[in-house]
């Protein structure tokens, strides 16, 4: 009999593997990286308490980075954090942020 055994997959699924291709272009590119880095800085501001005034500021940082990379930032929000993509997804935004100059 050959039964066929299905084996998690490690590798994140497309839709996820083309996020992270977008987080990656985001760090090729000085200026993107910039503003990336003070979207990072709003978000980490805005996470305990959330404030309109730093959301329209994330909003407009968002628009900045482009449409491919608010879907990539929707997507984060919104993703299991604990699923393989989730943990994908965030870990090639960690390593994003971490380019960003801290202090």
């Amino acid at each position: 009999l050959g039964l066929l055994i299905s084996v998690p997959v490690l590798a994140a699924s497309p839709q996820i593997e083309a996020a992270i291709r977008v987080i990656q272009t985001v760090g090729t590119d000085t200026n993107r990286l910039k503003t990336f880095c003070e979207l990072m800085k709003i978000d980490e501001q805005n996470e305990p308490n959330p404030n309109a005034i730093l959301e329209a500021r994330m909003d407009k940082l968002l628009e900045e980075l482009g449409p491919d990379f608010r879907q990539v930032w929707d997507t984060a929000e919104s993703i299991d954090p604990a699923s393989e993509d989730g943990k994908a997804l965030h870990a090639a935004l960690d390593r994003l942020s971490q380019r960003c100059p801290h202090g």
